[in-house]
């Protein structure tokens, strides 16, 4: 019995060590913020544009404008109405954040979409380049004339149509194709091409609930012949009800806003484990390829990239292309992009590859204060992309 009880108290012994060590990394990171400025300067400088940004919020809110509802965040919200949600709320005078270039604000589109709301007039759209993908294709921290939409609509003299939000993942792409550019091209016989770019971060589980969620959510959109594109009336009737149910959720439960204290954030190692999030997942992803060279196939990546090939087949051009993290590198040999291009390889789709031609290590290549992509960061991703396109 003793023996026994010994064991217990040195295999809780160890634990409690473990968890300690731990424990005092994560009270360093917690006191340094996690990210760790570089120098006093730098630091000084974020926390100023931090405040400047609760002023230029509280500003925008007098003025009747509201945060953009990201897709991502409201999906959660979504399931009672059976929809999936692509956008934000239709003609509806929205911001995004602030990393150097001051609140960036505009009006959504009639699909709710960052984009001024004539490229939907069918004189522009049959000679279009759509833009899926997250909040780097988007442009969501930079002014309307530095996005990549813009500059690509400068110097190729074609339509440019946003289709990105932040936050966005292969799911979002996927309930795009399947409800916005399906319809269009079932529809219209218009010259279309379609750039489908992916992030570092998109590389999720797959989730039943989502593809169900995706099956299940009517179309975004209708096609009238008097009115052309319109938004359809049932997802709009649900989007709405769903973004009620969010705003409600966050006003009353303090939801997705809600604050750990120190002492919570603490003893869960919130910031050690965001740290260790990205490589523990990368050395799994390693020794699953290890195993199985072929289970890129089965993700929701690999997925997205498969339906634009179906949906694209022989009624538009499609490309995709990989955005890495200047924060990350490839840990355990993993590399995401690579399983990316595999995919558009695979399906018969060109696969841009920026990583060839830029440094994306670059400082000059993000906005002042985040880690976005700048003015010239832009330029000169549109400029790659053009030059693939006109190819």
């Amino acid at each position: 019995m003793n023996t026994q009880k010994n064991k217990l108290i040195n295999i809780s012994l160890f634990f409690f060590t473990i968890y300690t060590s731990l424990l005092f990394i994560q009270l360093y990171l917690q006191i340094n913020k996690y990210t760790l400025y570089k120098n006093k300067g730098e630091e000084y400088v974020a926390k100023k544009n931090e405040l400047e940004t609760k002023k230029l919020v509280k500003e925008a809110k007098k003025d009747g404008y509201v945060a953009y509802y990201f897709p991502n965040t409201t999906v959660k919200f979504a399931d009672k109405n059976s929809l999936y949600p692509v956008g934000s709320l239709p003609f509806t005078n929205s911001f995004n954040g602030n990393e150097g270039y001051g609140l960036i604000k505009y009006q959504t589109d009639r699909l709710g979409f960052r984009n001024k709301d004539s490229v939907w007039e069918e004189k522009n759209l049959k000679n279009s380049i759509f833009l899926i993908g997250d909040s780097f294709i988007e442009g969501g921290i930079n002014p309307d004339e530095s996005t990549i939409q813009s500059f690509i609509k400068k110097s190729y003299k074609r339509n440019v149509i946003n289709l990105s939000s932040g936050g966005n993942s292969p799911y979002e792409y996927i309930a795009i194709l399947e409800k916005i550019i399906l319809p269009i091209l079932d529809n219209k016989d218009y010259n279309i091409d379609i750039v489908l770019a992916f992030y570092d971060n998109d590389n999720i589980k797959n989730n039943s609930k989502l593809n169900n969620l995706i099956n299940e959510s009517p179309q975004v959109l209708s096609i009238s012949k008097n009115e052309g594109i319109i938004i359809n009336e049932d997802y709009y009737k649900g989007l709405n009800e769903t973004i009620k149910v969010y705003i409600e959720k966050i006003k009353t439960h303090n939801y997705l806003i809600k604050k750990q204290n120190f002492v919570l954030k603490l003893i869960k190692l919130n910031d050690l484990r965001i740290m260790l999030n990205y490589p523990i997942k990368s050395l799994f992803k390693s020794l699953e390829n290890i195993f199985n060279k072929e289970a890129y196939l089965d993700s929701v990546t690999s997925r997205s990239i498969k339906v634009l090939s179906l949906i694209c087949k022989n009624k538009c051009n499609p490309y995709v292309t990989f955005i890495p993290s200047k924060r990350r590198s490839n840990y355990f040999l993993y590399n995401y992009g690579k399983e990316i291009e595999k995919s558009a390889n695979l399906y018969g789709i060109k696969f841009i590859n920026l990583q060839e031609e830029i440094n994306f290590k670059n400082k000059l290549f993000y906005s002042p204060l985040g880690r976005h992509f700048s003015t010239l960061g832009n330029k000169i991703i549109s400029e790659k992309l053009i030059k693939t396109i006109e190819d």
